[in-house]
């Protein structure tokens, strides 16, 4: 019995010593936290409809979560680790919110504590339209605020202005500037905190012209305009001579305008009176009763009569008549 009690532990030993199972300890090992951002800013109304949120960091690898809070909850937004900004639309423009940063592992398995928080708004923008009158153009450089579409502008945005007339054209005027009394291409407005209207006015350049008496005598104010206008009638007289209107040349051939024609005024022109000469009238002297003989005189101005050479006996020569008996017009 002693032999047989012994084998029957022996063996309940091993059949024991075969059934241990061993079991795998591991120890959890935490991530490596990516750096965490600094120096959070957050933009004051510099731009328009938007928050632009930076920061200082040096990640090579997650991403970085963005952080708003303010009234209605806050919003998480996710960049790439090597994008160091973020451009916010908040949900209301001109309110104040809070934005915070932080550093994270791809999955949000590791992040840092949040950074911040640094304020910012969004500006509103405004309608700034550019008209003219006349001809030409009027550019704005910049086109838009940041943040605003074409043509729009936060409060306080400086915009250069550059008006450009067509040729023939110079700008007279501006309304709406910060200098409207320039009369220069250039010009400045500030926007105000509402839609603005800028105008620039455009006028045809003056042109003129001036009247030669080529050979006449007298003289004509050099006529200005820049539309079509009519010619300033002829004051030059010439002896001898009658007017027969201006030409662009002096002894004629280029172009023509009759005395008080319209001249486009296009540009700066000299015309030059014509002259065209009064036909030749002979006066013929009678005798009347008298002797003697006088050679006709031939003139087309007005001019002395030659002197009376005839005689006749028992009479002295009382001058001369159109009418043989007297009764016409004497001389």
């Amino acid at each position: 019995m002693r032999k047989k009690l012994n084998h029957f532990v022996l063996s309940t030993l091993f059949a024991f010593s075969i059934a241990i199972v061993t079991t795998s300890v591991w120890a959890k090992v935490t991530p490596e936290l990516p750096p965490a951002p600094t120096n959070v800013q957050a933009s004051d109304g510099t731009y328009g409809n938007l928050v632009e949120v930076t920061w200082d960091g040096t990640s090579s690898e997650g991403i970085y979560e963005i952080l708003r809070q303010g009234e209605g909850g806050g919003q998480i937004m996710v960049v790439p680790y090597f994008q160091t900004y973020y451009e916010d639309i908040p949900p209301e423009i001109g309110v104040t919110y809070s934005y915070w940063v932080r550093s994270c592992l791809d999955g949000e398995i590791a992040c840092t504590s949040w950074k911040g928080p640094d304020s910012g708004w969004a500006n509103f923008c405004y309608a700034l339209s550019l008209s003219l009158v006349g001809f030409g153009d009027l550019d704005g450089n910049p086109e838009n605020s940041a943040g605003c579409i074409a043509g729009e502008y936060i409060e306080n945005e400086e915009v250069n202005l550059t008006a450009t007339p067509t040729l023939g054209w110079h700008l007279t005027s501006w309304t709406g500037t910060d200098d409207d009394t320039s009369t220069s291409t250039v010009n400045v407005v500030t926007m105000p905190a509402i839609a603005h209207a800028v105008t620039v006015t455009f006028t045809l350049d003056d042109h003129t012209v001036t009247f030669d008496a080529n050979g006449g005598t007298g003289t004509m104010i050099p006529q200005v305009a820049n539309v079509p206008t009519a010619l300033t009638l002829n004051t030059l007289t010439r002896t001898g001579y009658t007017f027969a209107g201006w030409d662009t040349v002096d002894v004629g051939g280029g172009t023509a305008y009759a005395d008080g024609a319209t001249y486009d005024f296009s540009a700066d022109i000299t015309l030059y009176a014509q002259w065209t000469t009064l036909p030749d009238h002979t006066v013929t002297f009678d005798a009347n009763g008298g002797t003697g003989t006088m050679t006709p005189q031939v003139a087309n101005v007005p001019t002395a009569l030659t002197f009376n050479t005839f005689t006749r006996t028992g009479y002295t020569f009382a001058g001369w008549d159109t009418v043989d008996v007297g009764g016409g017009d004497a001389y």
